[in-house]
């Protein structure tokens, strides 16, 4: 999960889905997330789906997610350009002053944004990762090392 901020718009936070061969799997994160977002930000909100050249019918069952709230804005790449183009583009789309990139499968639950959201007051960009729990005192060594050195903070997510 990155966040990534741009101070001049009226959009608040532009979360980004990269998507590939997802209708599946997104049709209910994403309603979750809209709703979500809808809640906290009403149209102060948008979620960029980026369509990475799907064989299926992922931006169809996006377009079908939204339902109605208007949040939703689908890219469609004509073929797959790999996650990192996706995100990218997606990042280069987003109008959000906050910008927030998350999985299609829904592994990280919306709700955690809201930790993200604290630590992004005094971070310009902000790493979040799930890890074991035995990886734990390595968070505290990464993270302490990231603030030192860089505006960058690398938290973990541990499940």
């Amino acid at each position: 999960v990155t966040i990534a901020t741009s101070e001049q718009s009226p959009i608040q936070l532009s979360v980004i889905i990269p998507a590939y061969n997802e209708a599946y799997r997104l049709p209910s994160y994403l309603t979750t997330v809209a709703g979500y977002m809808y809640a906290m930000y009403g149209a102060e909100a948008e979620i960029i789906v980026v369509d990475d050249g799907s064989h299926d019918a992922t931006a169809d069952e996006a377009v079908k997610a939204d339902n109605g709230s208007g949040l939703v804005r689908i890219i469609k790449l004509e073929h797959n350009m790999g996650k990192g183009c996706a995100v990218k583009i997606g990042m280069l789309a987003a109008k959000g002053r906050l910008r927030l990139f998350v999985d299609a499968d829904g592994a990280t639950p919306i709700a955690e944004y809201q930790k993200l959201y604290l630590l992004s007051t005094v971070v310009r960009i902000l790493l979040w990762h799930r890890v074991q729990s035995e990886m734990i005192q390595e968070w505290w060594i990464q993270n302490y090392l990231a603030k030192l050195l860089v505006p960058v903070s690398i938290c973990w997510f541990v499940h």
